[in-house]
Parts: C-alpha cells; sequence; structure tokens
C-alpha cells in the first residue's frame, strides 16, 4: 500500500530479467589501451587503476569533484 510503489515492482526490478543473460556484457576487468582496445587484466591491477584514476582527480579538483550513485 505504500505511495511509492503501491506494492509493485519498480522499474529496475521489473526489467532485472532482461540483464540476467551473458551475451555482450563485461565478464572481466579491462583496461583500455592506447590504441582504443582493451587488455584483459587481474583484478589487482583493475582496482589499483580505478584508485589511480580516483586520485588524479582529488589531486587536480578536490574532493568535490567525486559523487557516487547507488540503487
Amino acid at each position: 500500500d505504500h505511495p511509492a510503489n503501491f506494492g509493485r515492482l519498480c522499474s529496475k526490478g521489473f526489467a532485472l530479467g532482461e540483464t540476467l543473460p551473458l551475451d555482450g556484457r563485461l565478464l572481466h576487468p579491462m583496461i583500455r589501451r592506447d590504441d582504443g582496445g582493451y587488455l584483459r587484466v587481474p583484478w589487482d591491477r583493475a582496482t589499483a587503476h580505478v584508485a589511480d584514476g580516483f586520485q588524479r582527480v582529488l589531486d587536480q579538483h578536490g574532493p568535490q569533484a567525486i559523487a557516487f550513485y547507488l540503487s
């Protein structure tokens, strides 16, 4: 009876089944190469790459330049 959804699934929950097939999904961490292609890398390297990117943004633009949206 809640007015937010009146007991129905939200649109994301309703369409969840469409996200289950693995065709066309990224299944391994990849880093873009200089030539525009992608290189499969181990998780620890991918995580470090993301952390380095966040650090560069923080150093150049400060903490207000980063935001997260979780749903």
